[in-house]
């Protein structure tokens, strides 16, 4: 395994951080779309009754720019810090509806405004390029970057992630027997797609469990092995597709699946091309035209299948038969293409290179729609007409004017070579190590043994826990540190009643609302931190009847309002439907448990906009 002074010094492709920003943003995205769906829900102190004070639709919509800008790394720097902003904004702050995601955005938001994100497949990238290139000389913009930058966030959130969360299971009767795929798996609340056939194999399950737990324990020890990672990176993806089809979060399985794709082997990154176009599409431009070399550099950076050819017009006139037939003068005015004989220029040679890219097929199907060509010829005979016209050479001018000198090498851009910068990097993931390390100490099984032995009692033991305590108090909301316990015996020892919710229409018949379905699983309201919320903190019958009866409020108002439902005189019906909560395998449990029957539990009618008449029966 490399020292960390190694790994921050080794170099490495960008292409693999390239590919986790794209995913991870792209997951984010979805996130906040949910929020958005939902801001009346989460946000509004009674959905579309009492408002809030704060309009969030403008500034989700600006959120979800940022987000769209990462994706596509551009003003990758900016753009990162905002989304940072937004995160503590809405996310850091967020308990009625946070879920275990939310910490890991929150750390990655923190990571990505000093990492590299945006070194390599990136708008970025191109805009470097348009900047230090001349006529004569395409500049070619680093995409190597310090290991770390792949390191620091595959160490934090993947590896410290699942060895806390192993130290949970390990602590935990349903996973040390066997049983923590296939317990929750039978629970109808917590089940977003049943996987019936899977289940019944109980020693199947019994060994995905133990290979989890196996996986998740020794991934801190291998995470940084070149010989491991290919594993790893498979096991993790097969668990949290298997998550991604099975519970109703499906943002955490993308985000982890996005995660994982930092250990994906380098070797396997720089064997992968697209495949090459043979047939190419020539193109012919005046090599002493800036703006010709600027629309190359962009269609160069797109044409990822290498679909297309550029020939300087002063070369190509003397080489190809098809340019014979016309003006020299004539051809540096324009852009000319040529395949298979087939002459084009202006919008047809732009229409050509799309389609011919596959990348933009559809904007040149589309330019050649009747009407959209018609008018995209006349706006480009008007740009055409009225652009620059000045030809130049490599040393009397550049692309974007006077080239300025090429970009310094920076932490976080290449190779760190500021040693002052470089130990901030070390000190960083000092200081995150030791922080996880103390979290750990309060985990699961090491919690547990320590305190058989009245640890937690002794004056080093009450200083660990206090350092514990304030670690996480103020690494959690900026960081996202956190304990990981998820899916234990805790979560479900004594939930053996699901909830589900109907509305009395006019006519009299029971309409189920899309929150519990008729199986007693999850609807389609149910996702993610809506769904934690219901389940685990209003929905949970083993809470107090306040948390329901808010849930309850707010829930109904958000179908109402959504359905445009008058408040006043709506009637609910609640109907409990009681599960088997046996923690030993059988055959069937999750059909079972769905075959129960439901059973009123009373109901409660909407007075007016904010008050209800509770008649609950629970």
């Amino acid at each position: 395994m490399l020292s960390i002074d190694r790994i921050i010094s080794k170099q490495v492709d960008g292409y693999g951080l390239a590919l986790f920003r794209i995913t991870f943003f792209s997951v984010m995205i979805n996130e906040v779309l949910a929020l958005f769906r939902f801001r009346h829900l989460i946000y509004d102190k009674i959905p579309f009754s009492t408002v809030s004070e704060i309009t969030y639709t403008l500034p989700m919509i600006i959120w979800l720019a940022v987000l769209v800008l990462l994706v596509a790394g551009l003003f990758t720097r900016v753009a990162a810090i905002l989304n940072y902003v937004f995160v503590l904004v809405y996310l850091s702050t967020s308990s009625s509806y946070e879920y275990h995601v939310y910490y890991i955005y929150i750390g990655v938001a923190f990571l990505s405004i000093f990492l590299p994100i945006g070194r390599a497949i990136s708008l970025d990238n191109l805009r470097e390029k348009i900047k230090y290139s001349t006529v004569g000389e395409f500049y070619a913009p680093s995409i190597k970057v310090s290991q770390y930058s792949y390191f620091i966030i595959s160490y934090i959130f993947i590896a410290w992630l699942y060895f806390d969360s192993v130290l949970w299971k390990l602590g935990a009767q349903l996973w040390t027997d066997g049983l923590g795929v296939w317990y929750p798996a039978s629970l109808p609340f917590a089940v977003k797609n049943a996987t019936t056939m899977l289940m019944n194999q109980e020693w199947l399950v019994k060994i995905v469990c133990y290979i989890i737990i196996i996986h998740q324990f020794v991934i801190i020890f291998l995470i940084n092995n070149k010989k491991s990672r290919a594993g790893l990176f498979l096991l993790g993806m097969i668990f949290h597709i298997g998550i991604f089809v099975v519970y109703p979060i499906p943002n955490f399985a993308m985000a982890l699946m996005a995660l994982y794709t930092l250990i994906i082997p380098h070797a396997w990154i720089k064997k992968f091309e697209f495949p090459k176009v043979k047939n190419k599409l020539n193109v012919f431009y005046d090599g002493e035209c800036p703006l010709c070399a600027r629309t190359i550099i962009v269609i160069k950076h797109f044409d990822i299948f290498d679909a297309i050819k550029f020939v300087p017009v002063q070369v190509a006139y003397n080489s190809f038969a098809c340019l014979k037939s016309y003006n020299y003068d004539e051809l540096l005015l324009d852009l000319y293409s040529e395949n298979n004989g087939k002459m084009n220029n202006g919008l047809d040679t732009y229409i050509a290179i799309f389609k011919k890219m596959y990348v933009f097929y559809v904007i040149g199907l589309f330019l050649q729609l009747p009407g959209v060509y018609h008018v995209g010829k006349k706006c480009y005979q008007f740009i055409a007409s009225n652009r620059e016209t000045e030809r130049c050479d490599a040393d009397s001018c550049s692309i974007s004017g006077n080239a300025p000198a090429k970009p310094p090498v920076t932490l976080f851009k290449a190779y760190p070579k500021n040693y002052l910068l470089d130990k901030v990097a070390k000190y960083f993931y000092i200081v995150m190590t030791i922080s996880l390390i103390l979290v750990a100490s309060r985990s699961g099984i090491v919690k547990q043994e320590l305190s058989k032995f009245g640890y937690y009692d002794t004056y080093v033991g009450k200083i660990n826990v206090a350092a514990t305590d304030k670690v996480v108090t103020l690494l959690k909301p900026i960081v996202g540190l956190n304990h990981r316990g998820l899916f234990l015996d805790a979560h479900f020892e004594g939930y053996d009643r699901i909830v589900s919710v109907y509305h009395i229409s006019s006519d009299g018949s029971e309409v189920i609302l899309p929150i519990i379905n008729e199986n007693g699983r999850p609807e389609h309201y149910l996702t993610g931190g809506t769904w934690a919320k219901w389940t685990f903190r209003g929905g949970d019958l083993r809470r107090e009847r306040s948390n329901l009866e808010v849930s309850l409020r707010d829930f109904t108002a958000f179908w109402m309002g959504k359905n445009n439902i008058n408040f006043i005189g709506s009637k609910f019906i609640i109907k409990v439907k009681k599960i088997d909560l046996e923690m030993l395998w059988e055959k069937d449990k999750l059909k079972k448990n769905m075959a129960q029957r439901w059973e009123d539990a009373g109901y409660f009618v909407w007075d007016n906009r904010s008050d209800i008449i509770w008649k609950l029966d629970l």
